[in-house]
């Protein structure tokens, strides 16, 4: 853990309206708890609302703008896509360490503060609605993080498949500020988890670590959050995602793939974790 005196909370908002005040509001929780001596910087990117998002926010930024050093709304006159408003955030922050969240998710009530470090840090997700099957598989799936024990089994399991849900990642903003990332993420709009940690963990070789405490309430279904009816457009970048990242499990008929008898040694490794995510 690294002790900070500035940090900056970014909030990826679209239609949101239904959910940014609760989510505006566990912040708070966490900044009245947690963020003693610590300089608070919010930036609400706004990825053209069609709704009334942008001004439940800017009404509650008022009553709550003490919280903060200082606080900006970016709203886009057209949608970008959240990878554009990820980086156009970052630009206008000034700290090293900060979170990005999208605004239909909620922060728990753990202090998110003990997660500084330069590094890349992974925490499962208390995941809420949609489908029980759907929330129960981040589980599941963390557990094979679990099963890495130094940098290169990290890097072995990213080029099988995402298992990293990206709301319970933590890292400096700095990593998001290499115009490296920003080339390499460039064939993608609304895909940024896999392909940014992949680049992280795969390219860069970021110290990596695990942590099982949760510390992000993750909201399906929703805005920018998992959607269970993914668009055509979605499926199509999907597909770009496997290619561009030449991913060897899907190359091949799974019986003649080394990668897929790896991913299910993986998971069989996986079913002895006894922790109830």
């Amino acid at each position: 853990m690294i002790m900070v005196n500035e940090f900056t909370f970014i909030v990826l908002a679209y239609n949101h309206e239904d959910y940014i005040v609760d989510h505006l509001e566990s912040m708070k929780s966490i900044i009245e708890k947690y963020a003693e001596g610590v300089s608070v910087d919010l930036i609400v990117s706004d990825d053209c609302s069609k709704d009334d998002t942008v001004n439940l926010a800017k009404q509650w930024i008022e009553k709550n703008k003490a919280l903060f050093r200082n606080s900006r709304i970016l709203v886009q006159e057209e949608n970008k896509g959240i990878i554009n408003s990820i980086f156009e955030s970052v630009q206008y922050s000034s700290t090293r360490y900060g979170k990005y969240l999208a605004g239909d998710d909620l922060y728990g009530d753990e202090n998110i503060f003990d997660l500084i470090e330069d590094a890349l840090v992974l925490t499962p997700v208390a995941a809420f609605g949609g489908d029980e099957v759907i929330r129960n598989g981040f589980g599941e799936r963390f557990k094979y993080l679990l099963t890495c024990k130094n940098q290169r089994d990290f890097s072995r399991i990213m080029k099988i498949d995402n298992f990293i849900p990206a709301p319970g990642a933590f890292f400096p903003l700095d990593y998001l500020r290499d115009q490296g990332l920003k080339e390499f993420l460039k064939g993608f709009r609304n895909i940024e988890d896999y392909p940014m940690f992949y680049y992280f963990i795969v390219k860069k070789e970021y110290p990596t670590k695990v942590i099982t405490k949760k510390y992000i309430k993750y909201r399906i279904g929703n805005g920018i959050s998992t959607n269970t009816k993914p668009s055509e457009s979605f499926r199509k970048e999907q597909e770009f995602l496997y290619e561009y990242l030449n991913l060897a499990l899907y190359k091949k008929l799974r019986y003649f793939n080394i990668k897929w008898y790896y991913k299910k040694w993986i998971q069989f490794k996986a079913n002895f974790i006894k922790i109830d995510f």
